[in-house]
This record gives C-alpha cells, sequence and structure tokens, in this order.
C-alpha cells in the first residue's frame, strides 16, 4: 500500500509502522473513505441550507417587530432573498450530487431534512403575520411528517421510496394559488 515517486517510497502509514492488514490500518482506511462520502460539496451545499433556517426565523421574527414601517419590507425582501438561496441551493447539491456521482447516504438523510425545517419554519413563523393561515401550515407540516415517517419505515424494511418530479414540484403549486 504504497507508491513510489523518482525512486522515493511513500506509505499512507506513518513511520512504515502500519501495514495494510492491521487494525490501525483499516481504521485510517475507513475514515479516509468516510471523509471522502461525507465531505463533498453537495452535503457541504445541504448543510449551509440547513444553517440559513435560523437566518429565516430571525428575520421573520424581525419583520413581526417592525410590522407596519419600511423596515418590515426590507426584512421581508431579505427573507425572501434567503429562500431563493436554500432552494439554489437544493437544486445545486441534487444536481452535482448526481452529476459527480457522490451520492451518499448522508446526504440521501440530510437533504430532506434541511429541506422540511425550511419549509416548515417558514410557514409556522408567517403564521403570526397573517401570511399563511394555520390550517395551510398544518396541512403541509402534517403531510410532509407523514411522508418522512412512511419513507423511514419503508427504508427500515429495505424499501427506498425516493421523491419524483411531481413531489419536487407540489410546492411550486401551491405557491402559484
Amino acid at each position: 500500500m504504497s507508491s513510489e515517486v523518482k525512486g522515493m517510497s511513500f506509505s499512507p502509514f506513518p513511520e512504515g509502522n502500519l501495514s495494510a492488514e492491521s487494525p490501525e490500518a483499516r481504521i485510517v482506511s475507513v475514515r479516509a473513505i468516510a471523509r471522502e462520502k461525507i465531505y463533498n460539496l453537495p452535503n457541504l451545499l445541504t448543510l449551509v441550507r440547513m444553517l440559513m433556517v435560523p437566518l429565516l426565523v430571525v428575520l421573520i421574527l424581525l419583520i413581526e417587530e417592525k410590522a407596519g414601517t419600511t423596515l418590515d419590507r426590507l426584512l421581508s425582501f431579505m427573507a425572501g432573498v434567503v429562500v431563493v438561496a436554500a432552494s439554489i441551493t437544493d437544486i445545486l447539491d441534487g444536481y452535482l450530487a448526481r452529476k459527480g456521482n457522490k451520492i451518499t447516504t448522508v446526504g440521501k438523510f440530510f437533504d430532506p431534512l434541511a429541506d422540511k425545517l425550511l419549509i416548515g419554519s417558514a410557514l409556522i413563523m408567517m403564521i403570526p403575520l397573517g401570511r399563511v393561515p394555520a390550517w395551510m401550515a398544518l396541512v403541509i407540516v402534517g403531510r410532509e411528517l407523514a411522508v418522512t415517517t412512511l419513507r423511514s419505515m419503508a427504508a427500515m424494511e429495505g424499501v427506498v421510496i425516493s421523491s419524483s418530479v411531481w413531489g419536487k414540484l407540489k410546492l411550486v403549486s401551491l405557491e402559484g394559488d
């Protein structure tokens, strides 16, 4: 498990004290594989989307506090920019994961979670502003929880239920009404 460059030998194991068959070498190898599988650009974009959720919540809280002022329009615009940016990261992470063959179990778990956190938080936070009726938020968030529960139960049985393009377009159709 070493390579040679111009007569010099390099080994991934320090000081040559680990052999490829040793338990320590296997741990080093598993860590390297995990790093490659987990720390990739699509998963990083998903993490960024998850970190946008608290920012969106704070912006919406500030909108409520500054209601009726010109500042609430600016805050609403900024919240909209955060949602658009999050949507772009969602499209981009999926595209990059498929194109670069970087689809991971971590990504399969966190990508839909990030979507649910973002949409659920936005809907719930907009109820007090009167921008979303409570029943609508309840229906959408309830549906998302039901779908997630069913997918999790199916996954425990070894069945993967992936989303379709129709499922991804459902929110767009809701926004168009």
